[in-house]
């Protein structure tokens, strides 16, 4: 792998290349911070928690509020009614910011409140979900396994609940969020990249049967996940730690990508699930690039350990995703972002990945600034390098944040002086939202393109406004030679239809229709996903068409 473009390339490349989407929507910003709502504390449902009990607040696990933050443009700026949506999962290593021995693990951390943001200016609607917390890190070394493997389960099934929560708004709140449900992105950083992962590609309780997930301990051998008491992997099913939210709406959506995290097994991967879209810190000590060990350190002995064997990182998940071709989304498209040809250059062709290089790993003088007593310095710099925090903790820690003493009051001097100047002080926001430049600007085009998005003009509009009208079905699909579209009921007919690639050219346009049902032939199209533009009355729907 070639380690070119350090970060200060990176911010030349920010300053000196001009836009390239002319303030496309869904990739570029097309609102200010002034256009955008913001509503605290949704309360997505309610479900069952250990974490009370970890803390010491209960004897029995309790159920509590499962709560998201919202963020979406002004209705007074944004003319559209239904727009796409992205829900984002804190990280935090499924414990609160301070109670996991850091800064990060909110709704409001800095990087999140950032990324949230940027996304919502450029047209998104943004939930950012606070999942459920709480394993046993301090216990022996199979019962932190098992406890973080059941943390990233329920992560899951609230993340699935979120999906849910929306069509439920939809149909029984007036889509008061304004969403375009068969438009939804799942997203999230660190952590919550991991329960992402999981949400993307766990499907079925049979997936985590695997030995490294069963404990051997005991007579007979348990699995870590039982779902009697945890409940099913979409979490629709009551169980004694699972309460159903919103169980007969679908659970599905387009497309998921994280920042960092990982997989629990490669085998969870299976044909016909969504792209996926990685951002990951190459040499990240905590979660894995390719196949290896989440590692962790015991709170009592304080000794590392793998708390989960044999993950699969941004390399290994893609790799395979790519080979059964669920990234094909993306493959034989001309980026126009500046970051692609930098991906391109790293990723060994693994399509929809961006490694990133941080600078705790680069020579010269980066290389001389590690491991000589800079609080936090290879910490924040090797993991989640988007990362910050914007206030002092007391006198602990954290306490060098915005100072040039650390926490005891010791002047920085000699090498901690010239690293901290010629690198930024650990934490600092400028360094951070350079990170988020890149991670925006990788992932914003891929997720347009996943999302199959009409970006429009240069207006806050766009220039077709699609509905939701589940009466529409397109069968077979995947298709192998024709496919047909039909109109279940007699209320509307089909007036014309047009088949698309994922750059929103159109390659088939059928017009003039007054039917329920028509047949398209496939006509030597090659392989792959289509976008369909359906016109039934005067309305629009989307939908996809698989040719294998």
């Amino acid at each position: 792998m070639r380690r070119s473009y350090t970060l200060s390339v990176f911010l030349i490349m920010l300053m000196g290349i001009p836009s390239l989407f002319a303030q496309e929507r869904y990739q570029e910003p097309v609102f200010s911070r002034a256009d955008i709502n913001v509503t605290l504390d949704v309360e997505y449902g309610q479900n069952v928690s250990i974490l009370p009990v970890i803390l010491g607040q209960s004897d029995d696990p309790i159920a509590v509020p499962l709560l998201m933050d919202i963020y979406e443009p002004n209705a007074e700026v944004d003319t559209l009614e239904n727009r796409p949506l992205i829900l984002f999962a804190v990280t935090g290593t499924f414990f609160p910011a301070y109670a996991n021995a850091g800064f990060t693990g909110e709704r409001n951390d800095s990087a999140v409140v950032e990324i949230a943001k940027r996304f919502t200016e450029m047209g998104y609607v943004v939930a950012v979900t606070q999942y459920r917390r709480g394993w046993n890190p301090t216990s022996t070394e199979i019962e932190a396994q098992r406890t973080i493997l059941q943390a990233a389960y329920r992560g899951i099934q609230d993340l699935r609940n979120a999906v849910r929560f929306f069509r439920w708004s939809v149909e029984e709140n007036e889509n008061l969020y304004g969403v375009d449900i068969d438009k939804i992105a799942v997203g999230g950083t660190g952590t919550g990249a991991y329960v992402s992962y999981g949400a993307t590609y766990l499907s079925s309780i049979e997936e985590v049967l695997l030995q490294k997930f069963i404990d051997f301990d005991v007579d007979p051998p348990a699995p870590f996940v039982d779902t009697l008491i945890l409940g099913d992997v979409n979490g629709v099913n009551p169980a004694l730690l699972n309460v159903p939210n919103y169980p007969e709406y679908s659970s599905a959506f387009n497309v998921g990508f994280g920042m960092d995290g990982a997989l629990g097994d490669t085998s969870f991967i299976s044909e016909g699930e969504p792209p996926y879209i990685a951002v990951h810190s190459a040499f990240n000590p905590g979660a894995p690039y390719d196949i290896g060990d989440v590692i962790a350190t015991n709170a009592s002995t304080g000794l590392p350990f793998a708390v989960i064997p044999t993950a699969s990182g941004g390399l290994g998940t893609l790799r395979k995703a790519n080979a059964m071709g669920l990234q094909d989304i993306f493959k034989d498209v001309e980026w126009t972002d500046p970051f692609s040809p930098i991906a391109a250059s790293r990723n060994g062709g693994v399509l929809g990945l961006m490694p990133l290089i941080t600078p705790s790993e680069q020579v010269g003088q980066d290389a001389m600034c590690l491991g000589i007593g800079v609080p936090g310095d290879t910490l924040l710099h090797y993991d989640q390098p988007w990362a910050w925090f914007d206030k002092i903790i007391g006198a602990g820690a954290w306490n060098f944040a915005f100072a040039d003493q650390i926490a005891d009051g010791t002047q920085i001097t000699g090498d901690q002086a010239v690293c901290r100047s010629s690198r930024g002080i650990p934490n600092d926001p400028v360094v951070g939202r350079a990170y988020i430049d890149t991670v925006i600007g990788f992932i914003a085009p891929r997720l347009s393109l996943a999302l199959g998005l009409d970006s429009g003009d240069t207006t806050t509009t766009s220039n077709r406004v699609y509905i939701e009208d589940t009466n529409v079905e397109v069968f077979p699909n995947p298709a192998e030679e024709r496919f047909t579209i039909a109109y279940r009921t007699n209320a509307k007919r089909i007036g014309a239809v047009q088949v698309m690639d994922f750059t929103g050219r159109v390659i088939r346009s059928i017009d003039d229709l007054n039917t329920r049902s028509v047949e398209i032939q496939r006509k030597g199209l090659a392989s792959g996903i289509y976008l369909l533009r359906i016109q039934v009355g005067e309305d629009f729907v989307s939908r996809r068409i698989q040719f294998d």
